[in-house]
């Protein structure tokens, strides 16, 4: 990110080398960096979470210690790459010595997370849903919501949760405000059966990886991907588009930087 100063870019610098440290072997090396960051941390920052994570990190049975192996055993590396660097870096890291200054200069909290609602809007009506009872007319602009998450990050908040109404609804915004994505596709799926209940399975094959997303300006783009979806599904005729139909309709182009595979069987 362009607004970090130069101790951030630092910090998340040597955060991302402590990331791939315990990519090698993370059994063995995060109790290692636990105890690093116990014995060079003299502000004692954040020290009821770190004992939370000795307690996990003592104790191989407990399902917290499962579920933090599973980040390797089960995680495509681009995508725990990014975690690591939203959840950890910016929104722990970096945010929280941001937030305490911010905090003290303006005599107030501030949040860790912001809720964001862009649209009232929704293609379902769940029972019980509270955004159906303010209709599907209230939307916040770009703009807005652009102007927000830049006031929220210089105030040290990092961690956006997008709610409503729908927000895919507004896909389009979305995308504008973080055109930074990652992507799963997946096949071949079958049941394993198992002697137990528990140890049932699932077999598939998987496509993980991270990109950056666009709408598609030009025409004829346009009409050469409108073509390629209806390739995909109807293969027998060609299909032609007018410059009207292509008007009406958006297209988004994903460009790939980073692919991997896998298939659990």
């Amino acid at each position: 990110m362009s607004d970090k100063t130069m101790k951030e870019n630092l910090q998340s610098f040597a955060a991302k080398q402590i990331l791939h440290y315990l990519d090698e072997d993370p059994e063995k090396s995060l109790p290692k960096l636990l105890e690093w960051a116990d014995k060079f941390d003299k502000d004692n920052t954040l020290p009821s979470q770190r004992r939370v994570f000795h307690n996990i990190l003592e104790n191989p049975d407990n399902n917290w210690y499962k579920l933090i192996m599973s980040l390797w055993s089960d995680i495509d590396p681009a995508v725990r790459m990014t975690f690591f660097e939203n959840f950890i870096v910016n929104a722990s890291l970096i945010g929280y010595g941001r937030q305490e200054k911010a905090a003290a200069e303006h005599n107030c909290n501030i949040p860790w997370a912001i809720l964001m609602d862009p649209t009232s809007a929704c293609n379902l009506h769940c029972t019980g849903c509270w955004a159906a009872e303010y209709g599907n007319k209230l939307n916040m602009s770009f703009e807005t919501m652009d102007n927000i998450i830049r006031q929220g990050k210089e105030l040290g908040t990092y961690m956006y949760i997008f709610s409503g109404g729908e927000p895919m609804v507004r896909k389009a915004d979305l995308i504008r405000t973080a055109p930074r994505v990652g992507f799963e596709l997946d096949c071949a799926h079958a049941l394993t059966a198992g002697q137990t209940g528990c140890s049932y399975s699932y077999r598939y094959r998987s496509v993980i990886g991270t990109g950056v997303i666009c709408e598609v300006q030009e025409p004829e783009e346009k009409k050469r991907a409108l073509s390629a979806i209806m390739a995909h599904y109807e293969k027998s005729r060609p299909f032609a588009f007018t410059d009207e139909q292509t008007q009406r309709v958006a297209v988004f182009r994903l460009d790939v930087a980073q692919l991997t595979c896998k298939e659990h069987l």
